[in-house]
């Protein structure tokens, strides 16, 4: 027995071979080990997955680090222990290294194995781990323990000390970590991407609404006329949006139309804009962050934003519509407006105050944020009195020039004297112009109120200036500016759109949604009014209006989630402040290369992505057909299933609500209907027509001019539940009345009925 386990010792002994024999003694003790490890890191991924609900990346993620720490072990303890010449840490660097390319590449091929491939997660990792064995193995011998390798190895890695490593950090460049994580976000959502740019496809019924807007200035229409005519023909349906993100539009893409067809210049447009605004959210953040905390890090501050998951929402691949603008511009014209607090850097609020004017412009989607912006000024006029002179003053210098102009240059000079409660109008440029104007007679006669009383009473009459403003014009914009929509319609259809839901709406069947939308806002507020605490003088009430931002904008997400995209990006500075503080505190007596990943690790937990990745998910439960009828409508509203309407002369089409602006970007027909609370005379021809029983809803639509019906297949909507009797529940069940003839561009998906011609 011996005499054997000494002959087996001697086959795995690497000093008895050659150059290949040691490769192949090398390969077999590293693959004894890596299979241990294997094990370790199959296991956990699978228990977490599987058992805990954890999300397969991040399981992996966890089962492939406590795989590394095994292999770590057993090499250094068994398969290359005769052949080290590193210091302990030098070789725990080089696997960290080795094992961080390792993790990057087992997360791509776990993703394209599951994702694309089609393969089970338990299955994905045989091949992945194959692959990762192989890498591992040739860097790890190559660069640790080869003879060749080793000397210098040691003197790089004594050159590599920690003050070096922090000393690089701190010198890395912004625009590198910015373009990493821009890099990070195309990996992460490419799959999207490809599909825009191979079939054209829109992901959200703004996205196209925006697209049919674009090609109609290009096609030469008014700069001023906000018309959709083929929507609700003959009359049109006129947009509440303005030309402000149609021009950074249409710019790319005449340029893209310099070597691309027409189609594709709009394709690659669609791509390149959400990702420099993301880009430009990321940067913005880190310089928004490092004002407020010269101490706070601006890669933490880059790495947060990607993790807020600004990636996944409204900078995703062909999102063009105007809420990633709107969330850059809140963030520049906050930040600008933080820091022309101080008397020594006022100028600031010019461009604070040009960036409000161009938001404003877009939509009013930010005017909640602006009102705490500049109620908090006024308030700290009536504090600090003359001091707060040279900020008010400069505030009202630039918007002044910039509400006007942005007004005159987004407004037909026709439409000047109107009002309209969903967008830039008369009543809100007067309201601007009573408080502007008020804020610079503030700053003009603030040496002559020297008390704190005198000054809250001439605030006073400045906000009372405005209300008057607005009570004179329009009073009825002071509540709902979706007021005039139709009571039907807000039950049928607004009450279904999920950006505009309440939050604790999804609490009863997604408390998860809830956490991971809900607690980094928390967070972040209860972070910025500690940092106010901490703080005095200027930094203090920075950290107080940033606390007062973040809190207006939870109060607007409980009255539609929408909102909580906008805050997030503010909320995440106080964050990292907080995160970069614990970091320190609880290793303060590690490496800063482990202060590092504990950062990156605090980061995870307390951002959006993290959440969502750790916290299980809601089971897939007893409401399969809402599941099955998302199926259907999304594979409705894919271009292949639209596009054979071109075949068809042009048509009004009637057809359901989401349905209307695919139908108007991938085809020439006209549509009634559409997501959009200013077509109510089009909606309410579609909702009235599908709950009628089938004989009024063919005098409705013929009354209407309607020439083509869609539906698509197996539609259990609002429509056939409300109206069992009516024509919707009846093209739900395949009845369709004599007077629809079936049309051979149907598709298994999307019925296509022509009105017969009236006998």
């Amino acid at each position: 027995m011996t005499q054997l386990s000494d002959v087996r010792l001697s086959l795995l002994d690497r000093s008895r071979r050659g150059g290949l024999g040691r490769v192949i003694v090398d390969l077999v003790k590293y693959g004894v080990a890596s299979l241990g490890a294997l094990a370790l890191d199959a296991g956990t991924m699978v228990f977490l997955n599987k058992a805990l609900g954890v999300n397969y990346l991040v399981a992996a993620a966890i089962g492939f680090t406590s795989g590394l720490g095994l292999v770590y072990w057993l090499s250094v303890r068994y398969v290359f222990g005769d052949v080290r010449r590193l210091r302990p840490s030098q070789e725990i660097f080089g696997f960290l290294v080795t094992g961080l390319i390792g993790l990057l590449l087992n997360e791509i091929l776990m993703k394209t194995f599951v994702e694309h491939v089609g393969l089970s997660v338990s299955l994905a990792k045989i091949p992945t781990a194959g692959f990762v064995f192989l890498f591992n193995f040739t860097a790890r011998r190559m660069l640790l323990f080869s003879d060749v390798a080793k000397t210098h190895l040691a003197k790089r890695a004594a050159a590599w000390d920690l003050s070096a490593l922090k000393s690089s950090a701190a010198e890395f460049p912004l625009w590198g970590t910015v373009a990493l994580a821009a890099l990070a976000a195309v990996g992460i959502t490419f799959s999207q991407a490809r599909e825009v740019w191979s079939t054209g496809h829109f992901f959200d019924t703004d996205d196209a609404m925006r697209a049919v807007q674009v090609r109609d200035l290009l096609a030469g229409q008014s700069w001023f006329e906000m018309t959709t005519w083929r929507f609700d023909p003959p009359m049109g349906v006129f947009s509440h949006w303005s030309r402000v993100v149609d021009v950074p539009l249409a710019g790319l893409e005449l340029f893209f139309r310099l070597f691309l067809d027409a189609d594709h210049a709009e394709r690659a447009t669609r791509l390149v804009f959400p990702l420099a605004l993301l880009a430009t959210l990321l940067g913005l953040m880190a310089w928004f962050t490092k004002f407020l905390a010269p101490s706070a890090s601006k890669h933490v501050a880059v790495l947060l934003g990607l993790l807020s998951g600004a990636v996944f929402l409204q900078f995703v691949p062909g999102r063009i519509d105007h809420h990633a603008p709107q969330i850059v511009l809140l963030l520049a014209s906050l930040g600008f407006f933080l820091r022309g607090l101080d008397a020594k850097e006022a100028r600031a609020m010019a461009p604070a105050s040009l960036a409000m004017a161009l938001s404003i412009a877009i939509s009013l989607e930010n005017l909640p944020f602006f009102a705490v912006m500049l109620t908090g000024l006024a308030m700290l006029f009536v504090v600090d009195g003359a001091r707060m002179r040279a900020s008010m003053g400069w505030f009202a210098a630039g918007a002044l020039i910039a509400f006007p102009a942005c007004f005159a240059a987004t407004v037909a000079p026709a439409r000047y004297l109107l009002s309209a409660c969903d967008a830039y109008s008369a009543v809100h440029l007067a309201a601007l112009a009573a408080g502007t104007l008020g804020f610079a007679a503030l700053a003009a006669f603030a040496p002559r109120l020297p008390t704190m009383r005198g000054r809250a009473a001439a605030v006073a009459v400045v906000g009372a200036a405005v209300i008057a403003a607005i009570a004179a014009i329009a009073p009825k914009c002071v509540g709902d500016p979706l007021g005039g929509l139709d009571p039907l319609l807000r039950e049928l259809w607004l009450s279904h759109v999920t950006e505009a839901t309440p939050l604790l709406k999804f609490w009863d069947k997604t408390p998860n949604l809830v956490v991971v939308m809900g607690l980094h806002v928390i967070l972040g507020f209860a972070a910025a009014l500690v940092e106010a605490v901490r703080e005095q003088g200027i930094a203090r009430r920075r950290w107080f209006l940033v606390a007062a931002a973040i809190g207006i904008g939870f109060a607007a997400g409980m009255w539609q989630v929408r909102v909580f995209s906008s805050v997030t990006p503010i909320a995440m500075a106080p964050l990292v402040v907080a995160v970069v503080a614990v970091a320190h505190r609880i290793g303060a007596s590690f490496s800063v290369f482990t202060r590092a990943l504990l950062a990156g690790v605090l980061c995870i937990a307390v951002s959006p992505v993290g959440l969502a990745s750790i916290l299980p998910k809601p089971e897939q439960d007893a409401n399969a057909a809402t599941v099955v009828q998302a199926t259907e409508e999304s594979l409705c509203l894919k271009p292949a299933a639209l596009e054979p309407l071109n075949h068809l002369e042009p048509a009004r089409v009637a057809a359901s609500v989401n349905l209307g602006p695919y139908l108007l970007a991938h085809t020439h027909h006209g549509v009634f209907a559409g997501p959009y609370h200013r077509d109510n005379h089009g909606n309410r021809i579609v909702v009235d027509a599908f709950l009628a029983p089938p004989d009024e809803a063919e005098q409705i639509l013929r009354a209407a001019g309607a020439q083509v019906v869609l539906w698509c297949a197996r539609d259990v909507s609002d429509f056939a539940l409300r109206a069992p009797n009516g024509l919707g529940a009846a093209l739900a069940r395949g009845e369709a009345p004599e007077w629809l003839e079936p049309l051979p561009e149907s598709k298994k998906q999307l019925l296509v009925f022509a009105v017969r011609p009236k006998q």
